[in-house]
C-alpha cells in the first residue's frame, strides 16, 4: 500500500508491505498512529502510520477478514469475517479481546 501525505503532496508515499495479493479493506486510526489493512491473503496487518516496517501479522483466521475499522478513540478495532464472527482488538498491544461467533441462520 501507498500513503502520500496532504501536508506534503510533492513527498514520496509512505510504502506499507506485507499482503500477499489483494488489499480488501483498509482504516485510519483517528490518532494517526496506525493503519490497518485485511487482505486477499486472509490477513489482518498493522502498520504504524508514521514510518516504513514491518506490520504486526495476525494470519491463519478460520474465514477471510473482510472488513477493519477503528473505535472513535483509536484504541480498539473491529474486524468482520466472511464466515459471520466478529473481533474486537486492543490496538495498544495488537492483541484480540473479545470474539463473537456467529449466528445460525433460522
Amino acid at each position: 500500500m501507498r500513503v502520500w501525505s496532504t501536508e506534503r503532496p510533492a513527498a514520496a508515499p509512505l510504502v506499507l508491505r506485507g499482503h500477499q495479493g489483494f488489499v480488501w479493506n483498509v482504516a485510519y486510526s483517528p490518532d494517526g498512529r496506525w493503519i490497518a489493512g485485511t487482505g486477499q491473503d486472509g490477513t489482518l496487518r498493522i502498520w504504524r502510520a508514521t514510518e516504513e516496517g514491518e506490520p504486526v501479522t495476525f494470519p491463519g483466521f478460520a474465514a477471510s477478514v473482510e472488513q477493519v475499522a477503528f473505535a472513535p478513540s483509536g484504541d480498539r478495532l473491529v474486524t468482520t469475517h466472511d464466515d459471520g464472527t466478529v473481533r474486537l482488538w486492543r490496538c495498544v498491544v495488537c492483541a484480540p479481546i473479545e470474539h463473537v461467533a456467529a449466528l445460525a441462520a433460522g
